[in-house]
């Protein structure tokens, strides 16, 4: 079952919340306690008011992310774009483990589910009890039109570089020359590749197999993007600082330079 509970906007809101309650256990295999019960009344509270002025939508309650073997708490498609949706009941903040699971599954969605490549996927993040603050900044996606086909008589452009284009923007994108620049969280160590994660005041290794995976392949979306020519940077490192020595860039570079990769310095 792809999800618990699936409905168009009519049935969403003409099903009791208890209804949909009924369906989301039925599809659950697991024993219940009455926390994840509350929970769920609570997110069907939720989306039912964020939703109510929206005039069309297709709602998936436990959507499974299969390559995952997880469940995202909601998804939403509404026209071309999904939004995928995690909800921490309770949590008063937005935690990095919460923000890289709902990226993850909106990751998964755009590169391995078939139907969600050419759409816009959106990753959201619910912490119930949160409240606003000025250190939480919300900055609106760019406009592909502007960025993409405007000239450098245009701010808004990509001569400028005023607004920066994610890999969920990317992803299909082709443009005729492109600058990657390779960081240590995936480094060419020992005669393999090896995927890291900066937290707090140290690199940390990453062991997870989907985690290495998406590492991975963003680097491989950002290397595929250019028609006629490609530039790589590679820092040269600092050992006076501890959290970029060269050692952890110098094999990465001697790799690229050993695969045929013409070199020049600027």
């Amino acid at each position: 079952m792809r999800a618990y509970y699936a409905a168009e906007r009519a049935k969403f809101y003409s099903d009791s919340p208890e209804h949909i309650l009924g369906e989301l256990t039925r599809g659950h295999h697991f024993t219940l306690d009455i926390e994840q019960k509350g929970a769920w009344l609570q997110q069907i509270a939720i989306l039912r008011g964020a939703l109510k002025d929206t005039s069309d939508f297709t709602l998936y309650f436990e959507f499974a992310i299969l390559r995952m073997g997880k469940r995202a708490d909601a998804v939403v498609v509404i026209g071309d774009c999904i939004f995928v949706i995690e909800f921490k009941v309770g949590s008063e903040g937005f935690d990095r483990h919460a923000i890289e699971q709902v990226e993850d599954y909106a990751l998964d969605l755009k590169n391995f589910h078939e139907g969600s490549h050419r759409l816009s996927i959106v990753p959201i993040l619910v912490a119930t009890k949160a409240v606003a603050s000025r250190d939480v900044q919300l900055e609106l996606a760019l406009d592909p039109a502007n960025w993409f086909l405007n000239d450098r008589s245009d701010v808004r452009s990509s001569y400028y570089l005023e607004e920066v284009a994610s890999e969920f923007d990317v992803q299909g994108l082709e443009l005729d020359f492109t600058g990657v620049c390779w960081d240590a969280d995936w480094r060419y160590i020992d005669g393999g590749w090896q995927a890291w994660s900066f937290k707090g005041t140290r690199w940390q290794k990453v062991n997870d197999d989907f985690r290495r995976l998406y590492l991975k392949n963003a680097y491989r979306v950002l290397l595929t993007r250019a028609r006629q020519g490609m530039v790589i940077f590679v820092p040269e490192g600092d050992d006076a600082d501890l959290t970029r020595p060269k050692r952890f860039y110098d094999e990465t570079y001697a790799f690229l330079e050993s695969c045929g990769l013409k070199t020049f310095e600027i």
